[in-house]
């Protein structure tokens, strides 16, 4: 009844706030996506790599909660609780290099901080294991 009042009456309901109002503008804003835009044609028609590194969710290690199912030939268990002290702080931390000339993808798993250390350690991974051998002309990054 109250929920019927609220929705009818009051033109009430439930919602998301929208993130659409904008901080400020620059005339310039264009202007380092054209720049990228532009070394990324030119890396492309030279033969060398471009690539697109990105992080994901990072994840507890240990016997915790998933969102999801899996496949099993038992019943998977997990603690009551979610709580980061029983993982020992550890977590997994997802990254993926994307090589957006040969169309192939890199994941790097690891533990510790997100820092930018690790981001240069994904690439320098995605090298040695993948790019290297694919772009042999290239001397390096």
């Amino acid at each position: 009844m109250i929920a019927s009042i609220l929705r009818k009456t009051l033109k009430l309901g439930r919602r998301k706030i929208s993130k659409d109002v904008p901080l400020g503008s620059s005339e310039h804003r264009n202007e380092q996506f054209e720049r990228l835009s532009e070394l990324r044609r030119k890396y492309e028609q030279r033969g060398w790599p471009v690539l697109s590194v990105d992080t994901k969710k990072k994840e507890l290690i240990g016997d915790f909660a998933r969102s999801g199912r899996a496949w099993t030939d038992g019943s998977l268990h997990a603690f009551d609780h979610d709580f980061g002290s029983y993982s020992s702080d550890q977590k997994a931390i997802p990254y993926g290099v994307y090589d957006t000339v040969a169309n192939e993808a890199f994941v790097y798993l690891a533990t510790g901080a997100d820092t930018g250390e690790l981001a240069a350690d994904a690439v320098r991974r995605y090298w040695y294991r993948m790019g290297q051998s694919r772009y042999s002309g290239v001397g390096g990054f």
